[in-house]
């Protein structure tokens, strides 16, 4: 019964150590990236509800991620057909990404494609022969970054949103 005890208490200590280091280290990270508080402790402009910040309807930036999955799920969405030239590229990017160090030269071969067409008839291609998707298969690799990735295929997609309300693309 002791033992029990003094699991529970341990238990209740630890909880407690984790809410209360999240809460310190939050607000660090808060005060670190220029977050301005209030004589309360919140964020100047920022809605309470039930004591905490709301800040699921504050729009925040995109990030290289998010705007290369809205410009890929673009392309996808206009299901242009493949050509041989399109097949060609496709081997060519799935075997870049089965070696190493070839990840130059896939940010290379996306700077290459000229209009959201063509990179739509790339993905279908790619699907079609590896019966996976590319943006799929392009952000399994670890060593590819985000930056360089959006950098090369941003002009197919100026439009994409600088901004996201507390919602991921699906």
């Amino acid at each position: 019964m002791k033992n029990l005890l003094e699991f529970e208490s341990f238990k209740q200590l630890q909880e407690q150590t984790l809410l209360l280091g999240s809460a310190a280290n939050a607000t660090r990270f808060n005060l670190s990236k220029g977050s301005q508080l209030s004589q309360t402790g919140n964020r100047k402009g920022v809605p309470e509800v039930n004591g905490l910040d709301d800040t699921s309807s504050i729009p925040r930036r995109t990030t290289f991620e998010e705007k290369l999955k809205e410009t890929f799920k673009k392309a996808r969405l206009l299901k242009k057909p493949s050509t041989p030239t399109t097949k060609e590229v496709a081997k060519k990017l799935n075997s870049l990404m089965k070696g190493w160090g070839g990840n130059s030269k896939v940010i290379e071969i996306l700077r290459k494609v000229k209009t959201l067409d063509e990179l739509s008839s790339i993905i279908l291609a790619y699907k079609e022969i590896y019966k996976s998707g590319l943006y799929r298969d392009i952000s399994n690799e670890w060593n590819l970054s985000w930056d360089n990735l959006w950098n090369s295929v941003s002009r197919l997609n100026p439009s994409v949103s600088q901004y996201v309300s507390g919602t991921v693309f699906a």
